[in-house]
């Protein structure tokens, strides 16, 4: 039926408009977009340059800070400016704008230098600070008030004390003089006694420390307070709006060419109306073939091979990105794979899915496809991507199959490959045996069941020995599954398991019931391991209170071990349990603390009694000089806040000597000895 020809006009005319008007809506969005990204970015690297002050400032003043996040914060603005230089809008459409933010890379370099110094001497200077309050309580409780020269001492350590603070907070260099006259006199006094000799050591040698590095920490502080940065961001913000104004100009003439194009829009009508075929065999956003083109090849071919390959944790980058920076992703890998392909005789590229893409090749026995894979994988490998202006790096796992269909046995066999995450590349034949895992993972899942269902789910106890006695003091629970032969499993190879499956909560509620019921009537302290996931269960933290009503006289022995995570960001559930046990007289212990985590901030908001060193630690320890300084700063901290320390993984007895060399109240491991029934 044909139209009339006014509607036939009509239409024409409606679709010339349209058209104009998205074509100038695309270029004005492009336009402001690219405008956009170049104000964030400056913005950015304020916002950045702020927090970095943030984190200065806070670590002069708060005794325990994690100097990795200044680091992290300089490297951000570094970043940031990186970013803003490589975007080619920038650089080629805004010359002097690049020239103002190099006179800003160049003074933010300078603070840099600047904020480097203040932590060298930040850290001496509140180290002497805690220090000599520290041993001035110390003094107190040893020198005799009622010899003359020890009072004189004491009266010469407290008036250093109060200098020492007040040129710390006032910045007064010239207080440094009375310091230098107080080190000389304390130097004069000569005690007998060992523990008054190391005092009035140690007091000298904070003294001098404060002395020493005082003069760069006030130069240091005088120069991030007079920083030019802030001055030479706000000329390149200044400098980009002049630069903008002028290509603002440009895009209001662009509108008026629009009323030219409107007149050619009549071939735009007629390729729609041929593209309109080709649309439902593409996929929108990459412009590939889509999974019905794919099919539509298959019919058609007679012997074919399918690369089926998959972007690595893309929804971690969608979630995290964005969709728009996911879509851009896809785009992007979707040109890297055209332009391979491109060289690959008679292929064809499609998206088949989500995130993956498949390339179609006749199959003959001359291919060598684990080259052509391999051709794949090295597109992708430390090769990033600009997305959103962020370089992004990911990897990709590829599945090869001559075996049909195609797309079910290679799917197979990328899932494959994905679970054990050892390999980034199969080739499906036969004899893979695909579904052994599958079989595995039911079979502990049966076991698991019956195990639970017919009580054989029991605690072994691993003995912790006191370093100071060498006597077990402690013992740790450990879950144990008994098979239905009667064997004896650890409940590590079922943890997996024991997640998907659901049974987390019952496996920690049947420990803590046991638990209890065997160490009711011996007289040793015991530890349950409890997750973030345990503590935010209404019905598993009711059992364990219900328990601890059933048995008070064993609260005083019971510590409750919190796994250290990333988790504990939110502590208001953490700290809610923690109130609870401690109501009832049980401990708290922080374990696996020193992995990569590891914060102070954890022992300073919540109320714990032990600190089990994580194992990586120690088992480090004979060999890195880098563990031994972490875990002599963890154990100096802990003896300071009157947290006991319990060393993991002692395996040998070099590293158990070692644990008790640098001060560890506890050690357990197979050296002390294994896991056992009581």
């Amino acid at each position: 039926m044909k139209l009339p020809l006014k509607i036939t006009f009509a239409l024409i005319a409606g679709t010339i408009a349209l058209l104009g008007l998205l074509y100038f809506q695309h270029f004005s969005e492009n336009y402001f977009s690219k405008r956009q990204l170049i104000s964030e970015q400056i913005d950015a690297i304020e916002t950045a340059e702020k927090s970095l002050d943030y984190h200065v400032l806070r670590s002069g003043f708060f005794l325990y800070v994690n100097q990795d996040e200044i680091i992290a914060k300089i490297n951000a603005v570094e970043r940031i400016i990186d970013t803003l230089r490589k975007n080619p809008n920038f650089s080629n459409e805004h010359p002097r704008t690049l020239q103002t933010l190099e006179i800003y890379q160049k003074a933010f370099l300078h603070k840099t230098d600047i904020i480097y110094d203040f932590q060298t001497s930040n850290a001496a200077i509140k180290n002497a600070t805690m220090a000599i309050p520290a041993l001035k309580q110390e003094a107190v409780a040893v020198f005799n008030t009622t010899k003359p020269d020890e009072l004189r001492f004491l009266k010469e350590f407290s008036k250093l004390s109060g200098s020492v603070l007040l040129t710390k907070n006032s910045l007064d260099a010239q207080l440094i003089g009375d310091l230098d006259q107080g080190i000389h006199a304390i130097e004069s006094y000569d005690f007998k006694e060992a523990k008054k000799v190391q005092i009035a050591s140690s007091l000298i040698g904070n003294l001098k420390v404060f002395r020493a590095f005082f003069p760069l920490y006030k130069e240091a502080i005088e120069h991030l307070e007079h920083s030019d940065t802030k001055e030479s961001l706000e000329l390149l913000r200044k400098q980009f709006m002049l630069e903008d104004q002028t290509e603002f100009y440009a895009v209001t003439y662009f509108s008026y060419i629009l009323v030219f194009l409107y007149i050619s829009s009549l071939g735009l009508i007629i390729y729609f109306l041929i593209q309109s075929e080709i649309d439902a065999r593409t996929d929108r956003l990459t412009g590939l073939g889509n999974r019905k083109a794919y099919e539509y090849r298959l019919r058609r071919s007679i012997s074919s091979v399918l690369f089926l390959v998959n972007i690595d944790k893309f929804k971690h980058y969608n979630d995290f990105y964005g969709i728009a920076s996911g879509d851009q992703i896809l785009i992007k890998t979707a040109k890297r794979l055209k332009l391979l392909s491109r060289s690959w005789h008679n292929s064809f590229l499609y998206r088949l899915g989500g995130d993956e893409f498949g390339i179609v090749i006749e199959y003959h026995d001359h291919i060598d496809l684990e080259k052509l894979g391999r051709s794949i994988l090295k597109e992708f490998q430390g090769k990033p991507m600009l997305i959103e202006g962020i370089e992004t790096t990911f990897s990709i796992t590829l599945a090869i199959s001559t075996h049909s269909p195609l797309l079910e046995t290679a799917d197979m066999a990328l899932k494959s490959i994905k679970k054990d995450r050892i390999r980034d590349m199969i080739l499906y034949h036969e004899g893979l045996n695909l579904m052994e895992v599958v079989r595995e993972n039911i079979t502990k899942t049966r076991e698991l069941r019956h195990a639970v269902e017919h009580d054989r789910l029991i605690p072994y106890f691993q003995p912790i020995v006191s370093l100071h006695t060498g006597q077990i003091e402690k013992y740790e629970a450990l879950a144990r599954l008994i098979t239905e032969e009667g064997e004896i499993k650890s409940i590590f190879g079922y943890l997996d398991v024991v997640k998907e499956s659901k049974y987390y909560a019952t496996l920690t509620r049947v420990m803590v019931k046991k638990s209890f019921q065997v160490m009711k009537d011996l007289p040793f302290e015991f530890s349950i391991n409890l997750s973030i996931d345990d503590i935010t269960d209404h019905e598993t933290i009711l059992m364990i209170t219900q328990t601890l009503d059933h048995y008070p006289h064993m609260a005083s022995r019971v510590v409750f071990e919190i796994l250290e995570s990333e988790a504990m960001d939110d502590y208001t559930q953490v700290i809610d349990f923690i109130r609870i046990a401690k109501g009832y007289g049980c401990k708290i212990a922080i374990d696996d603390f020193g992995s990569g985590y590891s914060n102070f901030d954890h022992l300073l908001n919540l109320d714990i009694d032990i600190i089990k060193l994580d194992g990586s630690l120690i088992r480090n320890l004979p060999t890195s000089p880098h563990a031994v300084m972490i875990v002599e700063t963890i154990v100096g901290f802990a003896r300071k806040a009157g947290i006991k320390t319990v060393a993991e993984f002692a395996s040998d007895k070099e590293t158990y000597e070692m644990i008790k060399t640098l001060g560890i109240d506890y050690a357990q491991g197979y050296y002390t000895g294994r896991a056992a029934s009581l």
